[in-house]
């Protein structure tokens, strides 16, 4: 009587357990490793929860997780933790350069490219053309085409940087190849006037062309005048007013 009690007993607790499903037993996994130090699980973790496809999606479960991958010197956690503090309704600029500064010293260039970009623009945190070339150098070297191009713009201005056309030149070609648009027009003014590199004119117009078809409004006014006087292409007046107004429009 007792083993059929003991029996039923048994029965009753199982039926009314519950196993955890497979997200959150993995979810328990990635925690327990993240808290014995593996920066990879931390941020698969904080993925989960960031996409909120397996478990609920909590970002602010996310963002003490990319925290806790930060804190391990993981580059690429730092790099996103920016980007959610950076876009959050209550944004914390100074903790952006910060995070921003690991995940570039973490070989994320994009970190770096960004930190150039605040640096310069000085509409966020103050104005400090050097150490905006500094990142924008590390960017460009790793590849980050916009970073080469505001590079070659500061050579070739000689702002903060000594005037260097020649290398301007290269960065600047080296960002318009990139898919920079913005660069690929003051390529151009340089082919055109020969300041750096040889005179170039056909290449040039090819580059203002390239250009203004990627959003570069001064390539589109240069292009428009070229097709109003046929310049080095065939007069195609109509087009060009088409661009003269949508760089009036574009401001």
């Amino acid at each position: 009587m007792a083993q059929v009690l003991g029996l039923l007993l048994s029965v009753t607790l199982g039926a009314g357990s519950t196993q955890p499903s497979p997200a959150a037993a993995k979810a328990e996994g990635l925690k327990k490793s993240c808290d014995k130090g593996s920066a990879a699980d931390c941020v698969a973790l904080a993925e989960i929860y960031a996409r909120g496809e397996e478990l609920p999606k909590d970002l602010d479960k996310a963002g003490n997780f990319y925290k806790k991958a930060c804190d391990l010197s993981h580059g690429p956690a730092c790099f996103e933790l920016a980007t959610m503090v950076r876009t959050a309704q209550k944004k914390d600029i100074n903790r952006v350069v910060v995070l921003l500064q690991k995940a570039c010293d973490g070989g994320v260039a994009d970190g770096c490219a960004q930190l150039g970009g605040l640096y310069q623009s000085g509409k966020e945190i103050e104005k400090h053309l050097g150490r905006a070339a500094e990142f924008h150098e590390r960017a460009c070297t790793a590849g980050v085409a916009p970073s080469c191009g505001a590079l070659g713009a500061m050579l070739l201005e000689g702002v903060p940087l000594p005037k260097d056309p020649a290398r301007a030149g290269e960065l600047l070609q080296k960002a318009c190849d990139g898919g920079h648009g913005e660069s690929c027009g003051p390529l151009a003014v340089m082919l055109r006037t020969g300041q750096g590199m040889p005179k170039d004119p056909a290449r040039a117009l090819r580059l203002f062309q390239k250009s203004c078809e990627r959003g570069g409004m001064y390539a589109c006014f240069e292009y428009a005048l070229s097709l109003q006087k046929g310049e080095g292409v065939a007069k195609d007046t109509p087009r060009a007013i088409a661009l003269f107004t949508k760089g009036c429009e574009a401001g």
